[in-house]
Order: C-alpha cells, then structure tokens, then sequence
C-alpha cells in the first residue's frame, strides 16, 4: 500500500460541516483530552491485565456496538450526552489526560440519516481536523471499504508527524466508521509518541491492530436482553 492523502475536497465537507459539532466531539479526543473523566465497571479490565484481549458489547443507541479492547488496556471514560456516545480505553498506568496509546469507542445518534454523509465522507471529515493542526507533517492512508455486520463501513489512518503541543509529539490514530441503520459509530486506535517530519504510517501494524479489535459488529437490539447481549455475540 502506498501512502497518500485522503480527499477533503471542500465540497464534500459542506455537508458534513452541518454536523460538526457532533463529529468534533467524536474525533476530538485525539488532539485534546477528556477533562471529565468517568470509567466504566473497573473489574471488566482484569482480563486484559492479564494479557488477555476483552470483549465487549455496548448498546449505543438503536444498536449493540461489540469490539474486542486489547491487552494491557483499561477503561477508562464514558460519556452518553444523548446525542454522542463516547467510551475510552487506555494502558494500565496512564489517563484519559495523559496516554500513549487509547482505543475508543463512539456514537452519533441518528447520524446516519443523512445519506450525503458515507463512512469515507465521516473519515475525511477526521482527517481535515488533523490536516488543519499539522498542516505540515499530516499524512493519511486509506485501507478502504469494508462490511460491518452488512453496515457500510470505511478504514484509514490519519496522523500528524508532529503536533505543536508543548512537548511536542506525533499521533495517529486507525478510524474505521461503521453508517449503522440509524446512528454512526467509530472505533478508533490512537497512539502518541515523539515527533517527526511525517508520522509513520505502518500498514502492516495497523492492519495486525485491526485484527486484534475484532471481531467488530454492530447488531439490531432485541427487546428485553440484557448484558452480555448473545444475540449480538453469537451472531455470524
């Protein structure tokens, strides 16, 4: 795969802009932390410390959002404001405020609605935020199209080689948008570390993290079922 910049073509952000407020509150947590930090069940982390990747299934919204956190990682943050849903996973010995690497899971509801907005488009829409931080040292590579319990989805990496916070450092972060039946959700693999001209885009890694967050659905609720949700485990 050879490393480009993904398009964001004003054009293709006007409509997206009209829901900017919801989408900046989702991707924000990449170049600004969480000042409210407010962690799930503490005990749902003692796999994962024990070198174990957890799974978990969450009700976001009109759907069941289920992913597997990796290894080593906690939960740290969530935050439903009944518009956006926000759910954050960071390594043991670090915080929402401080943290070198953080898995997050988000929601939009009713997002999906708006049939000019793609999982490309949301991305993109990503990537612009990074762009207009590092205007210099933004880098982007598209792993494409795929499916998502037959919901239309789209993955990239996003990254700038070097953000101007003080000190500096580099960040990128994996963003796979899922357009749910009527909410977007996103799972995104963020890491921090020291700055460069361009962040390194490494596919191969990125595609392995990828795998380690999978299985990755987002399935219909049932009326009445409660957590751990095995309709949504169990399905195919």
């Amino acid at each position: 795969m050879q490393e480009h910049k993904l398009p964001t073509h004003g054009k293709k952000l006007t409509s997206i802009a009209l829901h900017a407020s919801l989408l900046l509150a989702l991707t924000a947590v990449f170049l600004a932390t969480s000042s409210q930090a407010q962690a799930p069940e503490a005990s749902i982390s003692d796999l994962a410390t024990q070198g174990h990747s957890v799974t978990v299934a969450t009700p976001v919204y009109s759907q069941i959002v289920m992913f597997s956190y990796p290894p080593g990682f906690k939960p740290a943050f969530a935050k439903n404001t009944g518009s956006s849903y926000m759910q954050e996973y960071v390594l043991e010995g670090e915080t929402v405020e401080k943290w070198t690497q953080m898995v997050t899971l988000s929601g939009a509801k009713g997002l999906s609605t708006n049939q000019a907005l793609t999982p490309q488009r949301f991305v993109e829409f990503v990537a612009s935020g990074f762009q207009r931080t590092c205007p210099s040292s933004f880098a982007a590579r598209s792993f494409g199209t795929l499916k998502i319990s037959g919901h239309e989805a789209f993955v990239a990496l996003v990254g700038c080689g070097t953000v101007p916070t003080e000190p500096a450092r580099s960040e990128i972060a994996m963003v796979l948008a899922v357009k749910g039946s009527n909410d977007y959700y996103t799972i995104q693999w963020a890491e921090r570390a020291t700055p460069s001209p361009l962040p390194i885009l490494d596919g191969e890694k990125w595609i392995e993290r990828l795998k380690v967050l999978s299985p990755i659905k987002a399935c219909d609720r049932v009326p009445n079922e409660q957590a751990p949700y095995p309709s949504c485990i169990n399905q195919k």
